[in-house]
């Protein structure tokens, strides 16, 4: 063989290696991972590399300058968007990361030897679980243990975490634990014998039927809606409330709660256990049992969805993306929380997903009163303002536990939280709350930032029923005297329960963020003095005493607008549209990729939809094809359909014939439409508008 043909075929094989070689991934740093506390804390050594942790992995939403346009669209009143809330689907199609995206993050858990556990529809966080010693090899870490000041042990790694991957990663919860979830309850066990708390500090219990007078079940819906005709019949029937827990919970100590209160009516309750938790109470079981029982107070009839783990991010994930039917529209968090500072952009995320689906928020404002100097406003209320924040009050009653009167919470057990969001990365004030009604210099709220609380409600001398350590001996049933804004925080998601019972039965959608309502309503002198229970007694949330943040008329920074009447009900619901349409059905083309959750939801008492003017596009559309627009006219006429897109720009309009006054269709073209949810409303030129609905057009 000559040289020349050698030389030649080594060349080609040397091409064609070349052409196989897969180009190694540029390594990724990450941060925010490393807790300054780690530095001042005392080294223990390094983490066992048998153990095993649960990790979650963060992606960054997309399109986040249209997430906040639609945000800001779909709760004005005067936007064609106005109550067009999304699925979890289309939330995901539109601010969520790229199937292929997701699917190699995925992938790369996998071939790190990593277990995927869980995988979320909006792509916005993978659950895996590994070894130490796997995952400092697939983060380029090392994971060390340390001690508080308190005496109790954290784990975190060395450096900041680095990773062979293309595809952005915004954070990975789980890698330190300094920052544990924090309860914002107190309790007090009563001696049965003598009915009154085991302290001699507690404060004195009101009228309540409890033991020895703390409120107990219906005493809230007495207290706060005395002679109500519009709530009396409302139970929450229909409605689901999800609860974020961090500890477990015994359910004799729920079956216990609910025969001291009277009710008839079967606690309907759904566990859904993330993070490879078992449910079994631990230390702060009291708080779950709290939550639970404040729901079944407010709201017998609702659906309880107890959602446990260890991550923030994974509880909210699994929450935000609850198949469809199952999705709560109440979401109640007595905790303050925060994964590191790196996940709090995911944290963000996912509350604003919330609001983009229809879905409350109620975050308790923190039992730490005043938020000045080093008492800074902590995670998630930090974090952006798509949130009811809610604080806590002292109520008194007279006989059968009626409403007499409301100050600010501020005792031996804590104070309500209250203050400005202007921390290191402060929340901007948001629309509903920048005007010169709730800016005053009497008040002293921001101008420029987020202002909480924004209501407040009864957060003492509250019965509750818990599991704890008596003699050694762990012993179910005690009854507590219960302090803080974890009773106030699930008692507004149960009225709100409420609210969307009343909305549904009047073939309207959920309410959503409750804030751009509370507001509007609270702007009229009028509409709140008949709403809202006004403190204004100068009483404040500061431990000192020294009247920092005072209650004053109208909206405060110790108890927000204030608490709530009977009357907000009716109002907060009357001027919702009553074209809310059911969610339009989607097809994506995510490929199969997620593993057997943790625990499957399984909920029984869903009620169906509405189907009134729903609109459906069917075949399902895709980009370049064409989509059928259904709609019932009232009478023959011409009709003119209107197409938007996210940011509330028209994009196309259609005039349409129907031969008869009843079910017509109209064969609208996608030619030139990118992939996206569109909305569209249907005006009839001689009746006005009689359809609303929405389409996505995928690839």
């Amino acid at each position: 063989m000559s040289k020349h043909l050698l030389s030649r075929q080594i060349f080609a094989l040397l091409t064609v290696l070349s052409l196989l070689t897969v180009p190694a991934s540029a390594r990724q740093q990450l941060h925010g991972h490393v807790p300054q506390e780690a530095n001042a804390s005392s080294y223990l050594g390094a983490m066992d590399t048998a153990a095993t942790l649960n990790l979650a992995i963060g992606l960054p939403l997309q399109n986040e300058g249209d997430l906040q346009q639609f945000l800001k669209e779909v709760y004005d009143q005067h936007s064609p968007l106005y109550h067009h809330f999304l699925t979890p689907e289309q939330f995901a199609q539109q601010y969520g990361p790229v199937d292929s995206d997701y699917q190699a993050v995925v992938d790369f858990a996998k071939t790190h030897n990593l277990t995927v556990t869980n995988t979320y529809s909006n792509h916005l966080v993978v659950d895996v679980q590994g070894s130490v010693s796997d995952i400092q090899k697939t983060f380029h870490v090392n994971l060390n243990r340390y001690r508080r000041q308190d005496g109790s042990e954290f784990h975190a790694p060395d450096q900041e975490p680095s990773l062979d991957l293309d595809v952005e990663v915004a954070h990975v919860s789980g890698l330190e634990n300094y920052h544990v979830p924090k309860p914002s309850f107190s309790m007090v066990k009563m001696d049965e014998s003598t009915a009154s708390p085991q302290n001699l500090f507690s404060a004195k219990p009101n009228s309540g039927t409890g033991t020895g007078g703390l409120y107990l079940g219906g005493d809230f819906r007495n207290a706060y809606f005395p002679s109500c005709s519009s709530i009396s019949s409302l139970e929450g029937a229909g409605q689901t409330v999800a609860l974020v827990e961090f500890d477990g919970y015994t359910s004799s100590d729920i079956t216990a709660y609910k025969n001291d209160t009277g009710y008839s009516e079967s606690q309907l309750l759904t566990n859904i256990l993330l993070d490879s938790v078992n449910g079994a109470p631990g230390s702060d079981n009291g708080e779950v049992a709290l939550d639970i029982e404040m729901i079944f107070a407010m709201a017998p009839q609702a659906q309880i969805e107890v959602v446990e783990g260890q991550l923030g991010n994974d509880i909210l994930s699994q929450i935000a993306t609850l198949p469809r039917g199952h999705l709560a529209n109440q979401i109640s968090c007595s905790w303050t929380f925060s994964d590191g500072p790196g996940a709090d952009h995911t944290t963000a995320g996912l509350i604003q997903e919330f609001a983009t689906q229809g879905q409350s928020y109620f975050q308790s404002s923190g039992d730490s009163g005043s938020y000045v100097g080093s008492n800074t406003v902590p995670g998630p209320i930090d974090l952006t303002s798509e949130m009811t924040v809610v604080g806590g009050t002292q109520l008194t009653t007279g006989p059968g536990a009626t409403y007499t009167s409301e100050t600010t919470w501020n005792d031996s057990f804590g104070e309500g939280g209250g203050g400005i969001c202007n921390s290191s990365t402060p929340v901007p004030i948001p629309t509903y709350q920048d005007t010169a009604t709730f800016i005053t210099g009497s008040n002293d709220a921001s101008a420029a930032n987020r202002n909480i609380p924004d209501v407040s409600m009864v957060a003492a001398n509250i019965e509750s029923i818990a599991t704890t350590v008596i003699h050694g001996v762990t012993t179910t049933g005690v009854i507590f005297s219960t302090y803080g804004t974890s009773c106030a925080a699930p008692l507004w998601a149960g009225f709100t329960t409420l609210i969307n019972e009343q909305a549904q039965s009047e073939v309207k959608g959920p309410m959503g963020l409750l804030n751009p309502y509370l507001y509007n309503l609270a702007s009229n002198a009028t509409t709140y003095g008949n709403d809202f229970n006004d403190i204004k007694d100068s009483s404040n949330n500061n431990a000192s005493g020294s009247g920092l943040y005072p209650a004053v008329n109208g909206y405060d920074l110790a108890t927000g607008l204030g608490s709530p009447k009977c009357a907000l009900l009716t109002d907060i619901v009357a001027p919702l549209s009553t074209n809310t349409i059911t969610p339009t059905p989607t097809i994506t083309n995510t490929p199969n990729i997620t593993p057997t959750p943790t625990a499957t939801p399984t909920i029984t008492n869903t009620p169906t939809p509405p189907s009134t003017n729903s609109s459906y596009a069917y075949p399902q559309p895709a980009h370049g094809g064409q989509v059928y627009l259904v709609y019932n006219s009232p009478i023959a006429q011409q009709v003119r359909i209107n197409i938007y897109s996210l940011s509330g720009q028209e994009v196309d309009s259609v005039m349409d014939t129907p031969q008869a006054s009843n079910a017509n269709r109209v064969l609208i073209s996608l030619q030139g439409f990118v992939p996206s949810v569109y909305f569209y409303v249907i005006n009839g030129l001689s009746s006005g508008t009689i359809a609303k609905g929405k389409f996505l057009v995928i690839p």
